[in-house]
């Protein structure tokens, strides 16, 4: 399936004039999640094999199946080895000048978060990405790459892109559900009232995304958001009536952690410690069972235990954890003892260890 969607969508995008978009076609996330098969090949791609895609690039600059293995294996170091960033982006500045309704755009390889680059090549992506606006603004598939870019920097700009894009293709699930995402990043930064208004928003595209999704496969994903963004509204009811039906059928296998830690803050949320402490178990056993290790540990969960006084269920949660995640059994523990010392984690430093530099966990003294 993801094989011929991809074999398709090269044929329509490396026979066409650069400058004149190919139709539009129903399904475009299928075509995204082939392109992000792509990328994902080439960040196994050797540094040889790499050389010889670069000289096949010279011959058919617009073969974008090279180029988005050529964008994959770039994308890999672009943290830290500024030569292999310099290249990344100059890929990518070159898709989103000649091809910017491309699938590949909206894969996560096509990521550039403005740290990891000189600034120079960063704005010259960004005055791409405005122009390509300008020059397709009634394309939706040119609308929400540009919308997946500007959101690490300038979210409104994300918004209203995928707002617009939504409008011109509004059977579209996979626009409807980059909106609701970008909708959810916004309101998790914002204050109230807004807040609340944003999260409103980004259930109802949630919402839309589940009624429009195909193949059912995906719809369970669609499920969970839909419950966690009801949690973030305090809807309980419809967050645990949403989570529960993840832990029927086959989304158990897949889901059932994640819902059971959703029912363990909902429970954390209305007081019940018994029950949020079962699910917490529950979770980590389908964990251990199915290698499925999507939600934990939940730092969200761990702080909602911390502000309900529930220290003693967050360090038994931390604990359990221990046995499932071995190599970050150190921050565990030093999460732990910041709870025993009356103090609150910096839980930031949860993902500090990304680069090469080790990070150790810092403490700040509770009100």
């Amino acid at each position: 399936m993801k094989i011929a969607a991809v074999v398709i969508l090269a044929i329509t995008l490396t026979t066409g004039c650069a400058t004149t978009p190919p139709p539009y076609q129903e399904s475009w996330g299928t075509y995204v999640e082939a392109y992000g098969t792509f990328c994902m090949q080439g960040m196994r791609v050797s540094p040889e094999e790499a050389g010889k895609l670069e000289a096949q690039l010279k011959s058919s600059p617009t073969d974008i199946d090279t180029r988005a293995l050529l964008i994959g294996y770039y994308q890999r170091g672009v943290f830290n080895d500024p030569p292999r960033a310099a290249n990344h982006i100059r890929h990518l500045i070159w898709a989103a000048e000649t091809q910017p309704w491309s699938p590949l755009l909206a894969t996560t390889c096509a990521n550039a978060h403005r740290p990891n680059y000189e600034p120079a090549q960063w704005i010259a992506l960004s005055e791409t990405w405005a122009r390509a606006v300008k020059r397709y603004g009634n394309d939706p598939r040119v609308l929400v790459n540009a919308a997946e870019f500007f959101n690490s920097e300038d979210l409104k700009r994300a918004l209203e892109l995928h707002e617009r894009a939504v409008k011109f293709a509004p059977d579209e699930s996979s626009l409807h559900n980059g909106y609701a995402n970008a909708l959810r990043d916004s309101a998790r930064r914002a204050n109230d009232p807004e807040k609340t208004a944003l999260f409103r928003k980004a259930l109802k595209e949630f919402e839309e995304t589940y009624r429009l999704e195909y193949p059912d496969l995906f719809r369970p994903f669609i499920k969970f958001d839909i419950a966690e963004t009801a949690f973030d509204l305090r809807d309980l009811a419809k967050a645990r009536e949403r989570a529960n039906e993840l832990l029927t059928g086959e989304s158990t296998q897949y889901h059932g952690e994640r819902a059971h830690i959703l029912l363990a803050r909902i429970d954390t949320a209305t007081g019940d410690k018994v029950s949020a402490m079962s699910h917490i178990r529950t979770a980590l056993s389908v964990a251990a069972k199915t290698d499925q290790k999507y939600g934990n540990p939940n730092l969200d969960l761990v702080k909602e235990m911390i502000d309900k006084q529930d220290q003693a269920g967050a360090i038994e949660y931390l604990k359990l954890c221990e046995g499932l995640y071995k190599n970050d059994v150190w921050k565990l523990k030093s999460i732990q003892a910041c709870i025993r010392a009356g103090k609150t984690p910096e839980f930031s430093d949860w993902y500090c260890d990304m680069g090469s530099t080790p990070c150790t966990s810092t403490v700040m003294s509770t009100p």
